[in-house]
């Protein structure tokens, strides 16, 4: 009797313990498909884009907000935050679209990011294959740009390359755009020159290329004012022979990286205010 009880006590105890492990199993098991699951998101290469502003907090929520209306900022170079609301011309019920924190290394200096030339950034190469209608459009697509401060050291950069320095301080920065059909070279391209970091630059409206496919967007450069200052901090001035090339805009060091915004808006999504200038 004593044998049977004790028996029957041992098999308890191997049931509890089979039952433990296999609910210890089922948590670990839903926290690993909760993980993969949260991670999913509009994003390759630490690009992302969303609906709307970029400053909602969602990869692909409304993006909604009030922001400003486009008011000019004191040295002319700004156009508001960036964070107001589209416009449906047509029935749309899609933001105009932020692609947010592109970090780039610059060219300035040995070059070591971009040897071989060619685009600085790509929306093919960048975006994910699944993301590229987004780009699609008839009729129109508008473009601006939002200058951010520089990314944190040992972050990387857009195309994977690690921004290896603390970030420089500048102000400004110009970006060249380029804008062509998925085959062929640049059909339009329109510099944004010298627009404030947090501040979004006037809209470019393109001509829409004569293509069924979806339109391609590149970045050929970027300057920015940071070069320019640190001259100026030395006790140059901005004729001296020693800042020709450099002020008041210069090619970025390839040892530092910026970063910036691109939003646009096209057939299917809501278009910029009319509050927010034009070129």
């Amino acid at each position: 009797m004593k044998f049977m009880n004790k028996l029957t006590r041992n098999k308890k105890s191997v049931y509890s313990l089979i039952l433990c492990l296999l609910l210890v199993g089922c948590m670990e098991t839903k926290r690993k498909t909760n993980s993969t699951s949260s991670s999913s998101n509009n994003n390759y290469n630490n690009d992302q884009y969303q609906y709307g502003n970029g400053n909602s907090g969602s990869s692909n929520g409304s993006g909604s907000g009030s922001g400003s209306s486009g008011e000019q900022t004191d040295d002319g170079t700004g156009y508001g935050d960036g964070n107001e609301d589209g416009v449906a011309d047509g029935g749309q019920t899609q933001e105009y679209i932020t692609i947010g924190n592109i970090a780039l290394h610059g060219t300035g200096g040995l070059n070591r990011f971009y040897p071989n030339g060619g685009p600085l950034w790509s929306s093919t190469n960048q975006l994910s294959s699944s993301d590229q209608g987004i780009f699609y459009t008839d009729a129109r697509f508008n473009l601006r740009i939002r200058p951010q401060s520089a990314p944190g050291q040992n972050t990387n950069d857009s195309l994977g390359n690690k921004c290896q320095y603390l970030g420089n301080p500048y102000k400004k920065l110009s970006v060249d755009i380029c804008l062509r059909s998925q085959t062929g070279s640049c059909i339009y391209t329109h510099s944004f020159e010298e627009v404030t970091v947090g501040q979004v630059s006037k809209v470019k409206e393109f001509t829409v290329p004569n293509t069924s496919a979806p339109l391609v967007v590149e970045v050929l450069g970027v300057r920015w004012d940071y070069a320019c200052q640190n001259y100026l901090d030395q006790g140059y001035s901005e004729s001296d022979a020693a800042v020709n090339g450099v002020c008041p805009m210069g090619q970025v060091w390839d040892t530092s990286c910026v970063k910036f915004d691109i939003q646009f808006s096209t057939d299917h999504t809501k278009d910029f205010p009319s509050s927010a200038p034009r070129y």
